[in-house]
Order: structure tokens, then C-alpha cells, then sequence
């Protein structure tokens, strides 16, 4: 079950974190609104492209830890259930 929940609600948080840095920077408003696009209507690649190309706010190291932590728990979770499951 948590491979269902777990790729939306790791998709939610970045979404958040990528939206709030996205309104609290100092950036001109066509880099923005083109940035707010990518973010909402490309899921993960869009969210990841931000956090790697976008000039943030967020420290990199911050940056880094959400995307790796959160791809990294993702990971654990699939491969726990396919160990329980079964398939490997």
C-alpha cells in the first residue's frame, strides 16, 4: 500500500517546498510563471529540474537531501515490498 501512497506524497512535499521557494525568491515574474509551469505540469522530472537548474533559495545541501532522501525512500519502499511480495 505505501507504494501507492508514498510516489504522491513524495510528489506533494517537493511540489510544496518547490512552490514556496518559487514565491519567496527575488526573480523576474517570466521566470516564475515558466518555472511554476514546469513545477505543475511535468510531475517529478519538473519538480527534480527545479531543485538541479533553478536558482533557489534553499541551500544546496538542502536541496540535494530532499531529492536523494526522498528517491532514496521511495527506493527502500519498493524494494522492501518486492522482497515481501515475492517478485525478486
Amino acid at each position: 500500500m505505501y507504494a501507492y501512497i508514498l510516489p504522491a506524497a513524495l510528489h506533494a512535499a517537493w511540489l510544496a517546498i518547490a512552490l514556496s521557494d518559487l514565491a519567496r525568491g527575488n526573480r523576474r515574474k517570466l521566470v516564475v510563471v515558466a518555472w511554476f509551469f514546469v513545477v505543475l505540469l511535468v510531475p517529478f522530472v519538473g519538480v527534480f529540474a527545479f531543485f538541479v537548474f533553478g536558482k533557489s533559495a534553499i541551500p544546496a545541501w538542502k536541496r540535494v537531501l530532499f531529492v536523494l532522501g526522498g528517491l532514496g525512500a521511495l527506493l527502500l519502499v519498493l524494494a522492501v515490498g518486492a522482497l515481501a511480495g515475492g517478485v525478486v
